[in-house]
């Protein structure tokens, strides 16, 4: 139970990141 549970908040931090950086495209721009 507790390594599923690391993958999943694994996966949602990975999914949240993806998301951010779709959203915020300025943000990979700026560097």
């Amino acid at each position: 139970m507790v390594t599923r549970t690391s993958e999943v908040s694994s996966r949602f931090k990975m999914n949240a990141v993806i998301w951010m950086m779709h959203r915020n495209p300025d943000l990979l721009g700026s560097r």
